[in-house]
């Protein structure tokens, strides 16, 4: 495909493919548009990175450094881990896996920079316990980072979704390639005028924000942005539908009111005021012209 619209079916996003996009299907997700829409349930704070000599117990940050070495070991029958030393400046880590690393090994080698969140705890040394990595090339600002050092989106998943790999890592690495790919061909539709005077955020700027917020306060003024587009979709729906009803419920132009209303009105021994002539006015252009 030469290039990737709002409209592009879901399975030419990067890492998403034929099958992972009839598992989108089942939940709605069938566009570029409808993924950019499908809005994270939660989020966990993983800005607080800190240089390794300086993680204390306890702590749940996000490290920095490059793999010094790597590798399997043994520790009794049956009791295998894999490790990664990430070292930087300030000192040195292990990193620990005692499960599910098969997929890490032979992935890393000495020298790859690596950002890793999770826990310090301590046993002989200063060690985070099954971390969550992100390789970072040969430069940590020439990466953006989607699932460490930030304020990381959780996504709605389930046990199909799950299954093909959608967890909210998943989900986090095709919605941010949509957002380098789409999001900034998004029409807004508010002007600036508009934007400004409302006191909100253009689209463009909550779609990003509401996904990969910088802070928490971006992240509320992206969710206020969004809630005010629902709310006057929800609006404008309402409004077509009674237009719609007023069409068909009256289906035909009726006549001006004939004699025998006019006539009733004069015999009256009063004047009607303003409000009461409205409201037959209301009730006439109601009632079918067949009864009159």
């Amino acid at each position: 495909m030469a290039s990737l619209s709002l409209d592009s079916p879901v399975q030419y996003v990067k890492g998403v493919g034929p099958h992972r996009a009839a598992a989108l299907s089942d939940i709605g997700v069938e566009t570029v548009l409808d993924l950019l829409n499908y809005f994270p349930r939660g989020y966990i704070d993983r800005s607080n990175t800190v240089p390794i000599g300086q993680v204390q117990k306890d702590q749940v940050v996000t490290i920095v450094g490059r793999v010094l070495a790597q590798g399997s070991m043994y520790g009794g029958p049956k009791r295998r881990r894999y490790e990664i030393i990430l070292g930087d400046e300030s000192g040195h880590i292990s990193l620990l896996w005692f499960a599910g690393s098969k997929y890490l090994e032979g992935r890393f080698g000495k020298g790859d920079q690596l950002a890793a969140t999770g826990l310090i705890s301590w046993y002989n040394d200063y060690q985070i316990v099954h971390p969550e990595l992100e390789p970072l090339g040969d430069s940590d600002e020439s990466v953006e980072r989607i699932h460490t050092g930030r304020i990381v989106p959780l996504y709605p998943s389930s046990e199909a979704l799950g299954k093909v790999g959608l967890s909210s890592r998943g989900f986090r690495r095709a919605i941010s390639f949509a957002l380098r790919n789409c999001a900034d061909i998004i029409d807004d539709h508010l002007d600036t005028q508009a934007i400004d005077r409302i006191g909100l955020i253009p689209l463009t700027d909550a779609i990003h924000q509401i996904h990969y917020p910088d802070t928490e306060d971006t992240r509320e003024r992206a969710r206020r942005r969004l809630a005010f587009d629902e709310l006057a979709e929800l609006q404008y729906l309402a409004l077509s539908y009674r237009s719609e009803v007023k069409k068909i419920s009256k289906g035909r132009t009726y006549k001006k009111p004939g004699k025998k209303v006019s006539s009733f009105a004069k015999a009256l021994p009063y004047k009607l005021t303003s409000g009461q002539r409205g409201a037959l006015k209301e009730i006439y252009d109601d009632w079918p012209a067949t009864n009159r």
